[in-house]
């Protein structure tokens, strides 16, 4: 975070740091190395004010959730090629020549591109976009890609 934050200030961009907060001293942690934003759905999954359906076991009452990784997850939202992220991989390729894959860096660039519709990012807003590989992933997507 420190390194990637250090080069992403100097253009006047933001960094978010994304996975491994087990506990408030990680987001602390973060922060102190440059962070702009941080990633921490992990800390709130579980809780009964999230959403999520409540399941009763050995008489004690649960709210229902899934990490990222978990077979649900693969089967319900992993890697679920939506209309934006297509959009995300196909700009990607014919404007900068740059390969996305539909699981993690196409995602991340359509959420990237969200944000500057919307105006969160402003027009003028420098953003490092930190692609870190991934391309073996769209040998799984090939006819959803094709279609692209």
């Amino acid at each position: 975070v420190m390194e990637c934050a250090d080069a992403a200030h100097g253009v006047g961009a933001r960094i978010i740091a994304d996975g491994g907060i087990t506990c408030p001293g990680d987001v602390s942690k973060a922060f102190g190395g440059g962070a702009d934003f941080v990633m921490i759905g992990g800390q709130f999954a579980g809780h009964f004010e999230s959403a999520g359906d409540i399941v009763e076991k050995d008489g004690k009452k649960y709210k229902a959730f899934h990490g990222m990784s978990s077979k649900k997850a693969m089967e319900t939202h992993y890697g679920q090629m939506n209309k934006y992220v297509a959009e995300a991989i196909k700009m990607s390729a014919l404007e900068e020549g740059i390969i996305l894959d539909p699981v993690y860096s196409g995602k991340a660039l359509a959420g990237l591109i969200h944000l500057i519709r919307s105006g969160t990012i402003p027009p003028g807003q420098n953003v490092l976009f930190l692609h870190t590989g991934g391309a073996p992933a769209n040998f799984g997507y090939q006819s959803e890609l094709e279609r692209l």
